[in-house]
């Protein structure tokens, strides 16, 4: 925790986080405003980090991601396919950024998420149509 004179100045998003991460979040900040009244505290998102403990069949994984993603794997908690559009609804991100953070977790080396219909020649390119889902071949 430092003050703002210390870091360089950012663009903040203003996300809405799945329950777990909010709730955790709020217990922070409770504790924060308790032994500090006369600062302000904000996150600053895109500079964050979590460790989420996933199962994919019956291996089990520690996946280190920043927390735009776990914002957005914590989205699939109940493994139905969410589209594109109830994504950026849901987490109130930027279409660009959620367009950036869908292709780490899906098109790069490790596919934790993977499209429900792929089109092979834009294979590479996010789409406001697409639906993605949990990768369950994932190893």
């Amino acid at each position: 925790m430092l003050t703002t004179g210390y870091w360089p100045s950012y663009r903040t998003q203003d996300v809405n986080l799945p329950p777990s991460m909010t709730k955790c979040s709020q217990v922070f900040k409770d504790y924060y405003e308790s032994s500090t009244s006369h600062r302000r505290l904000q996150w600053i998102h895109v500079l964050g980090n979590a460790t989420i403990k996933a199962t994919f069949g019956k291996k089990t994984y520690d996946l280190q991601v920043v927390t735009l993603q776990a914002a957005v794997l914590l989205s699939f908690v109940d493994s139905n396919p969410r589209p594109f559009t109830q994504l950026l609804e849901e987490l109130n991100l930027g279409e660009d950024v959620l367009k950036r953070t869908l292709h780490s977790l899906c098109c790069g080396k490790f596919k934790v998420l993977k499209r429900v219909e792929e089109v092979a020649e834009n294979k590479n390119i996010i789409k406001n149509s697409d639906s993605f889902l949990i990768n369950d071949s994932f190893s």
